[in-house]
């Protein structure tokens, strides 16, 4: 009987050791808060050690779900990266010579697929462009060569035909530029007139 008694106070002397800190909202055990300031003047609460946290627990779970969505997206973009086909070898494109002659200039859009580990384009076709550029256009996309094995698909390229503005008697491009697959910059010289002499 003794030994049940000491343990029920023992038992009430514990819970009237708890005491609610009302300015970090804690439960300590034993004693009270007495508001002590640190050096960073932020309230240290040295009463006891805390009997139970009473904050609220919505918090670390909202920044796992931020977490799990930053990482989700990380992944996407990734995988979107791996998809985009590598340009890795081509043959420069020539200014088409009667597109030339004819002072023509303009832009070709082509769509090209990429079948599993193949790495070269086929079912290269012309969406628009001028009738006198597209097939040097068409030539030209199928010389390429890909490394890329995760970019099987459809993708579309334009060609861009145009003069530097400086006459000249090279047939060759002046400036060849590849942005990407995406876009081909080819730039020509515009040919010489020909004038004839009076006698």
């Amino acid at each position: 009987m003794v030994d049940e008694k000491e343990r029920r106070e023992s038992r009430g002397l514990q819970r009237a050791q708890i005491r609610h800190c009302p300015v970090c909202a804690r439960f300590l055990l034993g004693g009270t808060c007495d508001k002590v300031l640190t050096v960073n003047n932020t309230h240290g609460c040295k009463a006891g050690k805390p009997a139970y946290n009473h904050q609220p627990k919505g918090v670390p779970m909202t920044i796992r779900i931020c977490a799990v969505f930053c990482f989700v997206a990380a992944i996407s973009v990734t995988m979107a990266a791996q998809t985009e086909p590598i340009l890795a070898a081509v043959i420069m494109p020539t200014y088409p010579p009667l597109a030339r002659q004819a002072r023509i200039a303009g832009v070709v859009k082509l769509t090209f697929v990429l079948s599993g580990n193949a790495g070269e384009p086929t079912n290269v076709e012309v969406i628009s462009g001028h009738p006198m550029l597209k097939d040097a256009a068409i030539e030209n996309v199928k010389t390429w060569k890909f490394t890329n094995s995760y970019a099987e698909g459809t993708y579309q390229t334009t060609f861009r035909y145009r003069f530097s503005g400086v006459q000249g008697t090279h047939s060759a491009p002046r400036i060849v530029t590849f942005h990407s697959f995406h876009q081909v910059d080819v730039v020509a010289d515009l040919p010489v007139l020909e004038t004839s002499g009076k006698y």
